[in-house]
């Protein structure tokens, strides 16, 4: 019995040491559509570092590996074209100009961001299918969320 429980030890390490490599279940929490970022604002989640390391993370991932659409980046400055090269008049509100570029920016935010300031939606049943169905809202962050919930949280056949 001694023999068969050490062995059962040795496998359960193999297998649970591959989930150091946190993206895979940081990643899954996010892109569920019911919890998204509050899971790691609970008390249990106290190390500010690797909280952010998790969020980060998953923004960092979808930015290099998903993101195909030409977003723009609000923290980039934007020139404004102005037609027949005309100069601007004295009339012209610069500040009424930069609010008018940064809220043009902010309607053409990457997926992730869109998908992270909507609401969480304590009514979902499941995650899979609200990505099938909303899948044309956000192309590219659902080819992420494919790569990511198609990993199994645990299974049975390790345990």
């Amino acid at each position: 019995m001694l023999s068969a429980i050490e062995q059962m030890e040795v496998t359960l390490q193999k297998y649970y040491t591959r989930t150091e490599f946190p993206t895979v279940y940081g990643d899954g929490m996010i892109l569920n559509p019911r919890s998204k970022l509050s899971l790691f604002q609970t008390e249990s989640w106290d190390d500010e570092d690797l909280t952010n390391n998790y969020i980060n993370g998953a923004h960092r991932r979808f930015v290099n590996q998903y993101n195909n659409s030409s977003s723009v980046d609000v923290n980039k400055p934007v020139s404004i074209n102005m037609t027949n090269n005309k100069k601007r008049e004295a009339t012209d509100d610069a500040e009424f100009l930069a609010m008018l570029t940064e809220q043009s920016a902010k309607r053409c935010r990457n997926d992730y961001d869109r998908y992270i300031e909507l609401p969480n939606n304590t009514a979902i049943t499941s995650s899979l299918k609200w990505w099938h169905s909303n899948q044309e809202c956000y192309p590219d962050l659902a080819r992420m969320a494919r790569d990511v919930l198609a990993v199994p949280a645990s299974g049975y056949a390790v345990e």
